[in-house]
């Protein structure tokens, strides 16, 4: 998806928001930082870092959606994020900072929904003397179920596009790009302000032209305050990052914690989409630490 393509898209995608009443219309806007932990499990897996060595860093990122319900339960929603990372300059062709954009659809049948989505990637890579970007594309299907209004599953499947970018030559090939990944869901509500969430997540593709690996593990807590358009929350993820050709490894610990305000008609009572796979996070493990 170029960005002509993904502005007619989101005019098309405007068009139709117009068309559904006030009372249809909902969105979010939250805030999180995360701290995140990586370690070499092979020498050289992170460009001038040493066996072992931590690397430590931190990002912030700001979300916003909004979107749109319709009759018999057809939604579509827009999702934009925007990440910075301080990652320390002794590693390089790494995260700097990432602009996500994507529009999900799909229909909601009661105690199941499902749906697609197509989105865009715009992230920028420290190029040493000069930074340089990459751009992803990824699309796919999503899915949750309701086994009971406390316990309910989720499920991704997803494709990532091919490489572009001027970083690199022009090649933009540092990242995972060419890949498929798959990350499946379960969620427990303990009371009417605490939930848990757990994830598993696998992702294969290519970055600098050989095949890498992505295992992902995670859980998570929501807190809802009185205001029940006020979310709390917190996430730990576990990440192992293997590339096949160079035998290199890298696992990581990322802590986020953020906040969120649902508001809108039904922004609060409408469950809201789960965030999707943490691909920008993948690409700066595996265009920069992984090499």
């Amino acid at each position: 998806m170029t960005p002509k393509t993904l502005s007619i898209s989101l005019l098309v995608f405007g068009l139709s928001a117009v068309q559904a009443s006030s009372q249809d219309l909902y969105g979010s806007v939250g805030l999180a930082y995360q701290l995140n932990n990586g370690k070499n499990d092979s020498t050289g897996a992170a460009v001038n870092l040493p066996n072992n060595e931590p690397l430590n860093f931190n990002q912030a990122q700001f979300d916003l959606s909004f979107g749109a319900r319709f009759n018999n339960g057809y939604y579509g929603q827009m999702d934009f994020s925007y990440v910075d990372s301080n990652v320390p300059s002794i590693s390089q062709d790494v995260l700097i900072d990432a602009t996500t954009i994507a529009l999900r659809g799909g229909r909601d049948f009661g105690n199941y929904r499902l749906g697609g989505f197509l989105g865009y990637i715009d992230e920028t890579l420290d190029a040493n003397l000069a930074d340089g970007k990459i751009y992803r594309t990824f699309g796919g299907v999503e899915g949750r179920y309701d086994f009971s209004p406390r316990v309910w599953a989720t499920g991704e499947l997803g494709g990532i596009g091919g490489a572009s970018g001027n970083h690199d030559g022009g090649l933009g090939d540092q990242g995972i790009y060419a890949g498929t990944y798959v990350v499946a869901g379960i969620g427990y509500q303990l009371s009417d302000r605490l939930t848990l969430e757990g994830s598993l997540g696998y992702a294969d593709g290519k970055s600098d032209q050989v095949p890498v690996y992505v295992k992902t593990v995670g859980i998570g807590v929501n807190y809802i305050f009185n205001n029940p358009a006020i979310t709390a929350y917190a996430r730990w993820d576990y990440s192992d990052y293997y590339q096949a050709v160079e035998n290199d490894g890298m696992t990581s610990n990322s802590l986020k914690l953020g906040i969120s305000y649902k508001f809108g008609a039904k922004g609060t009572d409408t469950k809201p989409l789960r965030p999707l796979a943490p691909i920008v996070d993948w690409l700066g493990y595996t265009g920069g630490h992984l090499e």
